[in-house]
């Protein structure tokens, strides 16, 4: 029979803490300051930090050493990850020392945080900004089976996501590659062309209908939280359709000069489709020579409190004109992450069946070992 407790009662609840102003201890080196961008949910490990704060402000945050469970309190709520490496973590985290490890195995808690995420936003406070008390998290009731059980449950879902894992590093090794073969274009080749004759841009717009789920006559709605994989929303297909090979451009915000490519759905009004006029190129080839210009285009948006894609500045970039079987090669290189990316949906989709009904006992486990 499960037995229940207070998380209080089997671990210690702790705080990140804030070097104020946080401005005056960034640096370019020093102590991984993590920050809630630099993961995304359903990630398990986090390992590099955009952001380093200096040893003068370590006396005044949390440093947590690699292998320590964490979870979100504010803005994205509710996301549990571990700290691939010693980090330093702000109070926009909660993390979890001295675990009862002989009651329950820390990567059950884990996936229990992740089951019960929605439990976790509704008991949020905040009119503005939604915020989790370490009070709040202290109190939760959690339900837990026999350790042996508990480490099937883990062990069924960590084979999903290591297969996701490791075609993400896969993808990322591919993007390496094909990213030293542009930069070598770049270098060696002298004839150039302006995008401003190869590609327009077409703005997206929002929808007058948006709704939380999908209904037949709807497709995903393309926002930037859902290209960070935070949200789902659906908007009726008259609107502008992305489809597949296209490239995908944001105009507005702080991730402004961001391309993605072949991403099915309706583009949303931060977004612009990148639409290819001249037939001498290819999108894969267009998409990763504007992925090596994103540092360029980003240091050129335009607004005060906004930053905005300058579509001008990105016309006037040009780029390497080679011959048509060298772009192929990039084809190669995205059909594959495609695939895998492909692969990562379907068996996000398994893992996300079975979460629920392992985490409730749904499903015979008597012959499962580990």
């Amino acid at each position: 029979m499960d037995a229940r407790y207070l998380i209080k009662d089997l671990m210690d609840v702790n705080r990140g803490s804030s070097p104020r102003p946080i401005l005056d201890y960034l640096d370019n080196s020093g102590y991984r300051w993590l920050k809630i961008s630099d993961f995304r949910l359903y990630d398990r490990y986090v390992y590099e930090t955009k952001e380093f704060i200096k040893a003068s402000g370590l006396k005044y945050t949390r440093f947590v050493p690699a292998g320590t469970l964490i979870l979100t309190n504010s803005a994205s709520l509710g996301i549990p990850i571990f700290l691939g490496r010693d980090m330093c973590v702000h109070d926009g985290f909660l993390f979890f020392t001295n675990i009862r490890t002989e009651i329950i195995n820390v990567n059950y808690l884990y996936y229990w945080f992740l089951y019960n995420r929605q439990l976790i936003i509704n008991q949020a406070n905040g009119s503005v900004f939604k915020n989790l008390k370490k009070e709040i998290v202290e109190n939760f009731e959690i339900k837990i089976p026999e350790i042996n059980i508990q480490l099937k449950i883990i062990q069924i879902l960590d084979c999903i996501n290591s297969k996701i894992e490791l075609n993400n590093k896969i993808n990322k090794n591919l993007e390496a590659m094909a990213s030293n073969v542009i930069n070598s274009y770049f270098d060696e080749c002298y004839d150039r062309e302006k995008y401003n004759g190869i590609i327009k841009f077409i703005k997206g717009k929002k929808p007058n209908d948006v709704i939380d789920y999908y209904e037949v006559g709807y497709e995903k709605y393309l926002t930037i939280a859902c290209l960070n994989g935070e949200e789902n929303k659906y908007a009726n297909i008259d609107n502008m359709l992305m489809t597949d090979h296209d490239i995908l451009m944001v105009m507005d915000g702080a991730s402004s000069g961001d391309t993605y490519f072949s991403t099915y759905g309706i583009v949303g009004s931060t977004l612009s489709k990148i639409e290819i006029i001249n037939n001498n190129y290819i999108p894969e080839y267009l998409f990763f020579t504007l992925r090596k210009y994103k540092n360029d285009i980003q240091r050129q948006t335009t607004g005060t409190a906004i930053p905005h894609t300058n579509k001008n500045i990105v016309l006037n970039l040009e780029i390497p004109k080679i011959n048509m079987n060298d772009q192929l090669w990039f084809k190669s290189i995205l059909d594959k992450i495609l695939q895998n990316n492909e692969e990562n949906r379907n068996l996000s989709q398994l893992r996300d069946t079975l979460l629920p009904r392992l985490m409730n006992g749904e499903i015979d486990l008597s012959n499962v070992e580990v």
